[in-house]
């Protein structure tokens, strides 16, 4: 037996790891009077709730250890021969605690006891993790919107927000997962009951009701061997169990949005149109307006139900003590309108529908002029260059719109509610969506099962469902209702299953195995309605899209709504689908003064898409590329009109469709790690440890993937155009040095490798000590290395080949000749945007590999390298506790971390710094010259011999522009990888970020009915992650950043009124009824707002007083800072093409509005019968009702110019209600 039980410790070490843990630790030394430690005594740790015991003995030096205890009551008793028996109850253990309860023993029979009735220490003595435990309390009465209380995140010392306080409900999983460390390196880790709950793109996969939680912890610091797999947060969640007795509980809450207040632009656009009205002399008409609602109809419906106890059928089975379950579920249904961020778009105005754009002169006559594109030719002033007419008085004549789907995209484009009064501003944001809907229907059912086999074998099985849908960013709500919506889906589902095994008094196992699968897919219905046919596209369209037809998407660049440009339709959403499965085990030991734990975490990531999709019917974009007056940007050109105009010509800048397929990725992820915790002396504990991780390269299950670029690869185009650059060359650059070389590999190809980036092994070391220099005070400290995952959960693919789009080149000669339609002659290019070619198709169609490292040339190329790299974080810490009572202590720390390895953007392309342009004064002469065509040495006609040598390939380069045109602009042939067409790494591990902050906090524990925190962080933070110019290979400076802000300040409290039974004062008769059982509870946060980006501006003062100067004066919402400061205002002396950056990206006290927010609730509890509860409760969330507003506008030449014109997605202030039934 004892070499069967040898031959499992050894195999077991080898398979084992603790990760994220939720289970807790009680933990301490025996002694005798004479502080003599007492070896042998028998320690039995008893859970009140359950009574579930684990049995102990201490060993030679006093010490005995309870691992992996899951949270709740506890009670120690310990015997020792000659000894009175000694009991310490009242211990509250929260989720990962490490409580340490010494216990000194009284000279006496073990028929006599010693009961000692006390809370657990405060102050922690032995671990050096910080953060914050979100007590069960808590979790039910602090003020969380719509009981999601991953929330209360937030509220952790040291975690960074967006800074914002949206309108998240339980299962909005975006931005209930937006919390971070500051430099924002990496992802988080979050878990439930020890089990992985990641979605894809570092969302939480999952989220339970407060009903269902029993805690959650907020790590930011934590220096154990056994965390890994992120260099964020540990965000670690516990369901709660079973108990011997039964519990339930049901919960509703409730709001409706017109109890709400309104945003302050939905406000400021209602009383803007009222007092038009009454000018206009339409009385009536403004009361009648005055007299609607400014929030459209809403409401929640908030339910959560549970049930748990023992396992039991009366006169079969009775599982008090040893058989557990919990059931859950919860079903909400919100029917909103969108949040304050989510309502500005830019529309077209009436003027601009009719082909009116003259009002637009008077906001700039330059840059809103709009030009023939139908007059265009050779600009007679700059060789290589093209000019066009303006249109008479800035008017487009209706007999030139020939946009056959222009009607229909019209008639469902929302029309403008805000246009400013002054004709000289801008009409950005002129449409404000205020009724938009934002609807959610999430259901989700939780069930747990603990079973106490005996003292020396523990389980618990857990799974967890959950479906979600929400329809939101309607925005043609008004034209026709769900076009837009999203119609998202998110079913997600988990299990998780995990043994404990006392294998004797110093040696634990555990065991645990749980898998978790995600989706999302935005399916947006709404569009299904329609085909191409149905928009006026051809019927050929609609044979391409077969069996998954959408609506064509067209794209509006620069006319901008909150999240982008306008676009009307979407591509098909693939729904990417995610999954994790793991395995985990654990050894701890105890070998006198040292706690020795060892382990291994095997996980296996998943991501594939469930369809194809894409852009199955069509894109069509509309820029302003052809109604300006230049093809270079020469003369300054606005976006704004411009491109509704090109709209209504019918002469789209691109026009492309999609042929995609499906994806399977899958990586491996294993770690090792060993630690030893060594208790030097009482109050003197280190803790050594080493973790090993190494996570495989991701690999596509039949290697339908595009990897990376060699830049050595051979190309059969390389010769042919060799020569004909040799035959004119540029100046600057002799036909010697022109090369063409380089491109794309695909995955398995040729002897590639199919993984699509490289496999690492890394080594994490960690060390912590804490010093207990005072009965009240201690001294912690720690230093780690972490390793960011880079696993496929959260990475696409490249499938260029399997997934082919075909786009049309328009012209090869900026409008002067077209090869689709026929403009001149009033027919669009979208009568047929797909003509037949040469070889009689219309489209292409995938190619799979065969293209070989031709892929992507003449399409552009961004992709990962092979040699990326997992961002490193060093972190480190030193903070000072002091114990102020039994229930209160205050910390102060200093902490820091040092980041490096991040993976960046990096041009492979550049065009060479000797080229551009510098200083303070608009250089058109260089900008010219890099713009000027010149004979293009990637022609088809130079590639005659390809036609029968590599018959695909001139196939593929004959559709593309680079290849189609006999002219090129000279800059591109100056630069590296010219075939190429832009050449992009996206993940150069160049990148880095440092931190130094210092934390203050305060606790007090729930005593005498308050409970309070408050945390205080002042932080710098910079990162070097900014690559300022294209031809630079690694940052240069040293930016402050928007991932951590200098001061942040939160608090939160609940306050028990003394008043009523079992408090303080009128605790009887008819007072009692009528004040007892009142709660209040607040919330509070303050930050800093986040940074104003600056362009790239020409500036006419002392740039070292710039951002004194532009704070001096009063801050208003129509001028956020001195406006009168001197920037170059004429556009056409800004910075032309290839300028260097001259003005600085960031000022650190130049910032947008900030976060100030205080949230509370009052909670009333009636006793109905005995054991039988009801609490009625109102949260007053945002209780001042301050807006939050965006940042104002950057740019020195528009009108708007350090005017703010919209919110953030912070709420206005919010009401909810809730009941809660509780037995």
């Amino acid at each position: 037996m004892k070499a069967l039980s040898a031959l499992l410790i050894c195999l077991l070490s080898a398979l084992a790891a603790s990760a994220q843990d939720t289970r807790g630790r009680i933990s301490g030394t025996v002694t005798d009077a004479q502080s003599a430690a007492i070896s042998g005594a028998a320690v039995t740790v008893t859970n009140t709730g359950t009574n579930t015991v684990t049995r102990l003995a201490t060993n030679s030096a006093g010490y005995y250890e309870a691992p992996l205890l899951i949270p709740g009551d506890y009670t120690v008793t310990v015997e020792a021969q000659g000894f009175k028996r000694t009991i310490r109850s009242g211990l509250a253990l929260g989720l990962g605690d490490q409580l340490q309860i010494d216990l000194q023993l009284e000279v006496g029979g073990t028929a006599e006891s010693v009961t000692v009735s006390a809370e657990a220490p405060i102050l922690d003595t032995s671990t050096v993790s910080t953060g914050r435990n979100i007590t069960n309390r808590e979790i039910m009465d602090l003020p969380v919107i719509g009981n999601n209380v991953t929330m209360l995140t937030r509220f952790a010392p040291g975690v960074q927000v967006p800074g914002t306080t949206q309108f998240l409900v339980q299962g909005q999983i975006g931005g209930g997962s937006g919390y971070y460390m500051p430099g924002g390196v990496g992802g988080n880790e979050w878990s439930i009951d020890g089990a992985s709950t990641n979605g894809t793109d570092r969302r939480v996969a999952f989220m339970p009701s407060p009903d269902v939680i029993g805690e959650f912890k907020i790590e930011t610091s934590n220096f154990d061997a056994g965390f890994g797999h992120a260099t964020g947060l540990n965000i670690s969640m516990s369901t709660k169990s079973g108990v011997n007795a039964f519990h339930g509980s049901a919960t509703y809450q409730y709001f409706n949005a017109r109890w709400n207040a309104a945003p302050f632009f939905t406000k400021q656009a209602r009383y803007s149109q009222i007092a038009a009205l009454r000018a206009a002399g339409n009385i009536a008409a403004a009361e009648e307006l005055a007299a609607r609602p400014l929030l459209t109809p809403g409401h929640m419906n908030n339910f959560h139900g549970t049930l748990s106890g023992p396992v039991t059928v009366p006169g079969l089975f009775n599982g008090r003590n040893r058989l557990f379950f919990f059931l859950g579920f919860s079903k909400l249904r919100n029917l909103q309108s969108a949040r304050p961020s989510e309502l500005n778009y830019t529309v077209p105005t009436a003027a601009m529908r009719a082909g009116d754009y003259s009002r637009l002169l008077q906001v700039d006559a330059v840059r809103y002029t709009v030009y023939d594109p139908l007059s265009v030719r050779p600009d007679p002033a700059r060789a290589g260059h093209v000019v066009r007419d303006a249109f008479p008085g800035n008017l487009v004549p209706r007999s030139r719109f020939r946009n056959p789907i222009h009607d229909f995209y019209n008639q469902r484009m929302p029309s403008a509610n805000n246009d400013p009064a002054d004709p000289r501003r801008e009409p950005v944001n002129n449409y404000i969506a205020s009724g938009m809907p934002n609807n959610v229907d999430y259901s989700s059912w939780n069930n747990r099962i603990d079973f106490q086999a005996s003292s020396r074998h523990r389980f618990f099985f857990r799974w967890l469902k959950s479906e979600f849908e929400e329809d939101a960013q309607d925005y043609t709500y008004e034209t026709e209702a769900g076009l837009m919506a999203w119609d998202e889906k998110r079913p997600t589902l988990s299990g998780a299953a995990d043994w404990t095994f006392a294998m004797n008094a110093s040696t634990v196992v555990n065991a645990s195995v749980d898998a978790t699968r995600f989706l999302l897919q935005n399916q947006r219905l709404g569009t299904r309605r329609y085909k191409p046919t149905d928009t006026g596209l051809p019927a050929y369209m609609d044979q391409k899209c077969a069996g998954s037809c959408v609506m064509p998407r067209v794209v509006w660049p620069g006319m901008v709504a909150w999240s982008g440009d306008m676009v009307l339709s979407t591509p098909v959403d693939p729904g990417a689908q995610g999954r994790q499965q793991s395995a985990k085990f654990n050894v701890t030991h105890i070998r006198g003064s040292h706690s020795i734990k060892t382990g291994l975490d095997l996980r296996q990531h998943y991501r594939n898409n469930i369809q194809n999709g894409g852009l199955t019917s069509g894109n069509f974009t509309f820029a302003n590329s052809f109604v300006r007056k230049d093809e270079d940007g020469f003369v300054p050109a606005g976006t704004l009109g411009l491109v509704w105009a090109t709209f209504q010509l019918g002469i789209p800048t691109g026009m492309s469709v999609d042929t995609n397929d499906t994806y399977a990725l899958m990586n491996p992820y294993y770690a090792w790690y060993g630690q030893d915790t060594w208790r030097v002396s009482r109050n003197v504990t280190l803790t050594f440890g080493l973790r090993m991780e190494y996570e495989r390269g991701p690999t596509e299950r039949y290697n339908r993937a595009l990897s990376y670029f060699d830049p050595n690869a051979e190309l059969p185009i390389a010769a042919a155009a060799q020569a004909a650059y040799a035959r004119n060359p540029l100046p600057e650059l002799p036909a010697s040095q022109f090369v063409v070389r380089g491109g794309a590999v695909y995955a398995g190809r040729d002897g590639a490798p199919r993984e699509l980036w490289r496999s690492e092994l890394m080594y994490l070391p960690r060390l912590s000590a804490a010093w207990q220099f005072h009965p009240k005070m201690i001294l912690r400290g720690g230093y780690g290395i972490y390793f960011d995952t880079l696993n496929v959960m959260n990475q696409a693919v490249d499938q260029f080949g399997y997934a082919r789009a075909t786009s049309t080149v328009l012209t090869n000669d900026f409008g002067q000749t077209w090869r689709a339609g026929d403009p001149r002659n009033g027919v669009s290019p979208l009568t047929d945007p797909f003509p037949v070619r040469a070889d009689g198709t219309r489209f292409d169609v995938p190619l799979q590999n065969a293209l070989g490292a031709m892929a992507r040339a003449g399409q552009g190329f961004t992709y990962t390298g092979y040699d990326r790299r997992h961002p490193r974080v060093q972190r480190w810490r030193a903070g000072v506790q002091r114990e102020l009572s039994n229930h209160m202590l205050v910390e102060a720390s200093y902490w820091g971390q040092w980041a490096d390895r991040v993976g960046l953007s990096v041009r492979q392309d550049s065009l060479p710094e000797r080229y551009w342009a510098t200083g303070n004064t608009r250089n058109n002469a260089i900008a010219t010259e890099l713009n000027r065509q010149v004979p293009n040495p990637f022609f088809i006609g130079n590639f005659e011999s390809l036609r029968t040598s590599h018959p695909v390939v001139y196939q593929q380069i004959s559709t593309l522009g680079q290849f189609q045109s006999p002219t090129i602009a000279k800059n591109r042939l100056l630069r590296p990888f010219p075939h190429m067409n832009g050449l992009t790494n996206n993940a150069v591990p160049v990148g880095q970020a440092r931190t130094h902050a210092f934390e203050f906090n305060f606790q007090r524990r729930l005593s005498r009915g308050l409970n309070l925190n408050a945390s205080y962080t002042r932080m710098l933070q910079e990162n070097k992650n900014i690559i300022e110019n294209e031809f630079e290979t690694a940052p240069r400076i040293w930016w402050p950043s928007d991932t951590a802000r200098p001061h942040r300040l939160t608090a939160t409290g609940i306050w028990e009124l003394p008043f009523g039974r079992g408090r303080s004062y009128l605790n009887s008769g008819v007072l009692n009824h009528l004040l007892g059982g009142w709660q209040l509870a607040a919330t509070y946060e303050f930050q800093n707002g986040p940074l104003l980006a600056w362009g790239n501006n020409f500036y006419r003062g002392d740039i070292a007083s710039f951002e004194a100067d532009a704070r001096s004066g009063t801050r208003t919402l129509d001028q956020w800072f001195n406006t009168s400061i001197p920037f170059e205002r004429n556009p056409s002396n800004l910075p032309a093409a290839f300028h260097v950056r001259v003005f600085p990206r960031f000022f650190n006290g130049l910032r947008a509005d900030g976060l100030k927010q205080w949230n509370a609730n009052l909670l009333r509890e009636f006793r109905l019968v005995e054991g039988l509860r009801l609490q009625v409760r109102g949260d007053f969330i945002n209780l001042q009702n301050r807006s939050q507003f965006a940042a104002p506008d950057l740019n020195p030449v528009s009108t708007n110019f350090g005017r703010i014109t919209s919110q953030t997605s912070s709420l206005n202030r919010f009401y909810q209600f809730q009941a809660r039934l509780q037995f």
